[in-house]
Protein backbone atom coordinates (compact mmCIF):
# COMPACT_ATOMS: atom_id res chain seq x y z
CA UNK A 1 0.00 0.00 0.00
CA UNK A 2 1.32 3.44 -0.88
CA UNK A 3 2.13 6.16 1.60
CA UNK A 4 -0.59 8.26 -0.08
CA UNK A 5 -3.24 5.62 0.59
CA UNK A 6 -2.11 5.21 4.19
CA UNK A 7 -2.19 8.95 4.51
CA UNK A 8 -5.80 8.88 3.40
CA UNK A 9 -6.67 6.60 6.30
CA UNK A 10 -5.01 8.92 8.72
CA UNK A 11 -6.49 12.07 7.14
CA UNK A 12 -10.04 10.78 7.02
CA UNK A 13 -9.70 9.61 10.59
CA UNK A 14 -8.03 12.73 11.90
CA UNK A 15 -10.96 15.03 11.09
CA UNK A 16 -13.91 12.87 12.05
CA UNK A 17 -14.88 13.61 15.66
CA UNK A 18 -13.95 17.28 15.29
CA UNK A 19 -17.58 17.78 14.28
CA UNK A 20 -19.13 16.66 17.51
CA UNK A 21 -19.33 19.52 19.98
CA UNK A 22 -20.57 22.64 18.22
CA UNK A 23 -23.65 24.75 19.08
CA UNK A 24 -26.40 23.69 16.71
CA UNK A 25 -29.78 24.70 15.30
CA UNK A 26 -33.17 23.34 16.35
CA UNK A 27 -33.64 21.24 18.21
CA UNK A 28 -30.62 23.16 19.47
CA UNK A 29 -31.21 22.52 23.15
CA UNK A 30 -31.17 18.72 22.73
CA UNK A 31 -28.13 18.80 20.47
CA UNK A 32 -26.21 21.15 22.73
CA UNK A 33 -26.90 18.91 25.70
CA UNK A 34 -25.58 15.87 23.83
CA UNK A 35 -22.46 17.70 22.78
CA UNK A 36 -21.84 19.16 26.22
CA UNK A 37 -21.99 15.64 27.64
CA UNK A 38 -19.58 14.45 24.94
CA UNK A 39 -17.19 17.28 25.79
CA UNK A 40 -17.35 16.47 29.50
CA UNK A 41 -16.63 12.79 28.82
CA UNK A 42 -13.77 13.74 26.52
CA UNK A 43 -12.19 16.04 29.10
CA UNK A 44 -12.56 13.47 31.86
CA UNK A 45 -10.82 10.77 29.79
CA UNK A 46 -7.91 13.06 28.99
CA UNK A 47 -7.38 14.12 32.58
CA UNK A 48 -3.77 13.40 33.48
CA UNK A 49 -2.85 12.39 29.92
CA UNK A 50 0.19 14.23 28.59
CA UNK A 51 1.09 12.05 25.64
CA UNK A 52 0.03 8.84 23.91
CA UNK A 53 1.98 6.44 21.71
CA UNK A 54 0.02 4.16 19.37
CA UNK A 55 1.59 1.06 17.84
CA UNK A 56 -0.59 0.11 14.87
CA UNK A 57 -0.93 -2.29 11.99
CA UNK A 58 -2.10 -0.68 8.73
CA UNK A 59 -2.75 -3.35 6.12
CA UNK A 60 0.13 -5.43 7.46
CA UNK A 61 2.55 -2.51 7.79
CA UNK A 62 3.75 -1.47 11.26
CA UNK A 63 3.24 2.16 12.21
CA UNK A 64 3.93 4.08 15.41
CA UNK A 65 2.23 7.42 16.08
CA UNK A 66 3.15 9.82 18.87
CA UNK A 67 0.58 12.35 20.15
CA UNK A 68 0.63 15.05 22.81
CA UNK A 69 -2.16 16.89 24.61
CA UNK A 70 -2.59 20.56 23.87
CA UNK A 71 -5.10 23.15 25.07
CA UNK A 72 -6.87 24.77 22.10
CA UNK A 73 -9.46 27.48 22.74
CA UNK A 74 -9.82 26.23 26.31
CA UNK A 75 -10.29 22.59 25.28
CA UNK A 76 -7.78 19.79 25.77
CA UNK A 77 -7.02 17.88 22.57
CA UNK A 78 -4.61 15.22 21.41
CA UNK A 79 -2.50 16.23 18.42
CA UNK A 80 -0.25 13.90 16.42
CA UNK A 81 3.39 15.03 16.42
CA UNK A 82 5.03 12.39 14.25
CA UNK A 83 4.61 8.92 12.80
CA UNK A 84 7.27 6.25 12.31
CA UNK A 85 6.74 3.96 9.31
CA UNK A 86 9.36 1.41 8.26
CA UNK A 87 11.93 3.18 10.40
CA UNK A 88 11.32 6.58 8.82
CA UNK A 89 9.89 9.50 10.81
CA UNK A 90 7.20 11.68 9.24
CA UNK A 91 6.28 14.86 11.12
CA UNK A 92 2.59 15.66 11.16
CA UNK A 93 1.32 18.91 9.68
CA UNK A 94 0.44 21.66 12.20
CA UNK A 95 -3.23 21.68 13.15
CA UNK A 96 -3.95 18.00 12.59
CA UNK A 97 -6.04 16.27 15.24
CA UNK A 98 -6.43 12.76 16.55
CA UNK A 99 -9.92 11.56 15.52
CA UNK A 100 -11.32 10.43 18.85
CA UNK A 101 -10.36 13.57 20.76
CA UNK A 102 -10.52 16.40 18.22
CA UNK A 103 -14.00 17.40 19.32
CA UNK A 104 -13.85 21.14 18.88
CA UNK A 105 -14.16 22.89 15.56
CA UNK A 106 -15.63 26.37 16.15
CA UNK A 107 -16.01 27.10 12.43
CA UNK A 108 -18.71 24.43 12.28
CA UNK A 109 -20.97 26.29 14.70
CA UNK A 110 -24.62 26.22 13.67
CA UNK A 111 -23.91 23.67 10.94
CA UNK A 112 -24.69 20.44 12.77
CA UNK A 113 -28.19 19.16 13.36
CA UNK A 114 -29.61 16.18 15.21
CA UNK A 115 -31.14 13.82 12.65
CA UNK A 116 -32.50 11.36 15.22
CA UNK A 117 -31.60 8.04 16.81
CA UNK A 118 -29.68 5.25 15.13
CA UNK A 119 -27.79 2.03 15.78
CA UNK A 120 -24.35 0.72 14.84
CA UNK A 121 -23.39 -2.88 15.59
CA UNK A 122 -26.04 -3.09 18.29
CA UNK A 123 -25.02 0.19 19.91
CA UNK A 124 -27.62 2.98 20.18
CA UNK A 125 -26.41 6.23 18.61
CA UNK A 126 -27.27 9.88 18.13
CA UNK A 127 -27.22 10.68 14.40
CA UNK A 128 -25.61 14.06 13.68
CA UNK A 129 -25.58 15.59 10.21
CA UNK A 130 -23.49 18.35 8.62
CA UNK A 131 -24.25 19.64 5.12
CA UNK A 132 -22.08 22.74 4.89
CA UNK A 133 -18.27 22.50 4.97
CA UNK A 134 -17.52 25.65 2.99
CA UNK A 135 -14.75 27.73 4.52
CA UNK A 136 -14.02 25.23 7.30
CA UNK A 137 -10.23 24.69 7.58
CA UNK A 138 -9.30 21.07 7.01
CA UNK A 139 -12.76 20.12 5.77
CA UNK A 140 -13.15 21.94 2.48
CA UNK A 141 -10.74 19.54 0.81
CA UNK A 142 -9.44 16.26 2.23
CA UNK A 143 -6.55 14.38 0.69
CA UNK A 144 -7.46 11.19 -1.16
CA UNK A 145 -5.49 8.68 -3.24
CA UNK A 146 -4.04 10.65 -6.17
CA UNK A 147 -6.49 13.51 -5.72
CA UNK A 148 -8.78 15.46 -3.41
CA UNK A 149 -12.05 14.71 -1.68
CA UNK A 150 -14.52 17.57 -1.24
CA UNK A 151 -17.17 16.67 1.37
CA UNK A 152 -20.76 17.77 0.80
CA UNK A 153 -22.55 15.90 3.58
CA UNK A 154 -21.41 14.16 6.73
CA UNK A 155 -23.40 11.76 8.91
CA UNK A 156 -21.94 10.89 12.30
CA UNK A 157 -23.14 8.19 14.67
CA UNK A 158 -22.26 9.17 18.24
CA UNK A 159 -22.66 6.38 20.81
CA UNK A 160 -25.53 7.34 23.10
CA UNK A 161 -23.87 5.82 26.15
CA UNK A 162 -20.10 6.15 25.72
CA UNK A 163 -20.38 9.35 23.65
CA UNK A 164 -17.71 8.20 21.18
CA UNK A 165 -17.90 8.04 17.43
CA UNK A 166 -19.09 4.71 16.01
CA UNK A 167 -19.41 5.54 12.33
CA UNK A 168 -18.84 8.39 9.90
CA UNK A 169 -20.25 8.61 6.39
CA UNK A 170 -18.95 11.33 4.09
CA UNK A 171 -20.63 12.03 0.78
CA UNK A 172 -18.91 14.34 -1.66
CA UNK A 173 -16.87 14.71 -4.81
CA UNK A 174 -13.50 13.26 -5.65
CA UNK A 175 -11.34 15.41 -7.90
CA UNK A 176 -8.70 13.67 -9.99
CA UNK A 177 -6.75 15.03 -12.94
CA UNK A 178 -9.18 17.92 -13.32
CA UNK A 179 -12.29 15.71 -13.31
CA UNK A 180 -14.89 15.50 -10.58
CA UNK A 181 -17.24 12.66 -9.60
CA UNK A 182 -19.53 11.85 -6.67
CA UNK A 183 -18.29 9.30 -4.15
CA UNK A 184 -18.88 8.10 -0.60
CA UNK A 185 -16.44 7.26 2.18
CA UNK A 186 -17.48 5.32 5.29
CA UNK A 187 -15.31 5.10 8.41
CA UNK A 188 -16.09 2.46 11.06
CA UNK A 189 -14.72 2.82 14.60
CA UNK A 190 -14.75 -0.57 16.31
CA UNK A 191 -13.51 -2.51 19.33
CA UNK A 192 -13.33 0.35 21.82
CA UNK A 193 -11.00 -0.33 24.75
CA UNK A 194 -9.73 1.66 27.71
CA UNK A 195 -6.04 2.31 28.31
CA UNK A 196 -5.42 4.08 31.60
CA UNK A 197 -8.71 5.90 31.19
CA UNK A 198 -8.04 6.77 27.55
CA UNK A 199 -10.85 5.26 25.45
CA UNK A 200 -10.25 4.60 21.76
CA UNK A 201 -11.16 2.21 18.92
CA UNK A 202 -8.61 -0.55 18.46
CA UNK A 203 -9.86 -1.13 14.92
CA UNK A 204 -10.74 1.46 12.28
CA UNK A 205 -12.00 0.51 8.82
CA UNK A 206 -12.21 2.96 5.94
CA UNK A 207 -14.32 2.10 2.89
CA UNK A 208 -13.43 4.43 0.02
CA UNK A 209 -15.53 4.22 -3.12
CA UNK A 210 -13.57 4.66 -6.34
CA UNK A 211 -15.67 6.44 -8.98
CA UNK A 212 -15.40 4.40 -12.18
CA UNK A 213 -15.42 7.62 -14.19
CA UNK A 214 -12.16 8.70 -12.51
CA UNK A 215 -10.34 5.37 -12.43
CA UNK A 216 -9.98 4.01 -15.94
CA UNK A 217 -9.82 0.35 -16.81
CA UNK A 218 -6.19 0.92 -17.78
CA UNK A 219 -5.32 2.43 -14.39
CA UNK A 220 -7.12 -0.39 -12.59
CA UNK A 221 -5.15 -2.89 -14.66
CA UNK A 222 -1.91 -1.14 -13.74
CA UNK A 223 -2.81 -1.45 -10.06
CA UNK A 224 -3.59 -5.13 -10.53
CA UNK A 225 -0.31 -5.75 -12.36
CA UNK A 226 1.68 -3.98 -9.63
CA UNK A 227 0.10 -6.23 -7.04
CA UNK A 228 0.83 -9.33 -9.13
CA UNK A 229 4.46 -8.22 -9.43
CA UNK A 230 4.61 -7.95 -5.64
CA UNK A 231 3.34 -11.52 -5.41
CA UNK A 232 5.99 -12.74 -7.88
CA UNK A 233 8.76 -10.98 -5.96
CA UNK A 234 7.53 -12.61 -2.78
CA UNK A 235 7.60 -16.04 -4.36
CA UNK A 236 11.14 -15.48 -5.69
CA UNK A 237 12.54 -14.12 -2.42
CA UNK A 238 14.97 -16.16 -0.28
CA UNK A 239 13.16 -18.51 2.14
CA UNK A 240 13.97 -16.43 5.24
CA UNK A 241 12.81 -13.19 3.64
CA UNK A 242 9.72 -14.81 2.16
CA UNK A 243 8.78 -16.29 5.53
CA UNK A 244 9.13 -12.92 7.20
CA UNK A 245 7.05 -11.11 4.53
CA UNK A 246 4.36 -13.78 4.59
CA UNK A 247 4.17 -13.49 8.36
CA UNK A 248 3.73 -9.72 8.07
CA UNK A 249 1.57 -9.44 4.96
CA UNK A 250 0.09 -12.89 4.57
CA UNK A 251 -3.24 -12.12 6.28
CA UNK A 252 -3.61 -8.99 4.10
CA UNK A 253 -2.70 -10.38 0.69
CA UNK A 254 -6.17 -11.71 -0.01
CA UNK A 255 -7.75 -8.44 1.15
CA UNK A 256 -5.45 -6.47 -1.15
CA UNK A 257 -6.30 -8.71 -4.10
CA UNK A 258 -10.03 -8.16 -3.54
CA UNK A 259 -9.44 -4.43 -3.14
CA UNK A 260 -7.96 -4.13 -6.64
CA UNK A 261 -10.75 -6.18 -8.17
CA UNK A 262 -13.67 -4.10 -6.89
CA UNK A 263 -14.84 -0.50 -6.94
CA UNK A 264 -14.29 0.07 -3.23
CA UNK A 265 -11.00 0.22 -1.36
CA UNK A 266 -11.16 -0.96 2.25
CA UNK A 267 -8.24 -0.16 4.53
CA UNK A 268 -8.06 -1.54 8.06
CA UNK A 269 -6.04 0.05 10.84
CA UNK A 270 -5.58 -1.94 14.05
CA UNK A 271 -4.02 -0.78 17.30
CA UNK A 272 -1.58 -3.29 18.80
CA UNK A 273 -0.43 -1.27 21.80
CA UNK A 274 -1.26 1.98 23.61
CA UNK A 275 1.30 3.70 25.84
CA UNK A 276 0.08 6.59 27.97
CA UNK A 277 2.57 9.18 29.32
CA UNK A 278 5.53 7.08 28.18
CA UNK A 279 7.16 9.96 26.30
CA UNK A 280 8.32 10.02 22.67
CA UNK A 281 9.21 6.62 21.17
CA UNK A 282 12.67 6.04 19.80
CA UNK A 283 12.91 6.08 16.04
CA UNK A 284 13.36 2.56 14.75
Amino acid sequence: MTRTTKGTVATLGLWTVSLLVMPLPAPAQAVQQILQEAEAAHSDRLRGVQNVTLVEDVMGIAQTTYLETEVVDGHTQLRPRFTIVSGARVDEAPGEFFPQTALFHPELADRIRLEGAGEVDGNATHVLVVEDFEGVPGWEELSAPEGEFIPQRGELHLDSSLLVLRKLTLEGDMVYDGERAATTTVVHFEDYREAEGFLMPFRTRVELQLPTSLVSAEEREQMRQAFQELQRELEAAPPEQREMMERIMGPRMEEMAEMFEGETIEVAQEVREVRVNAGPPEEL
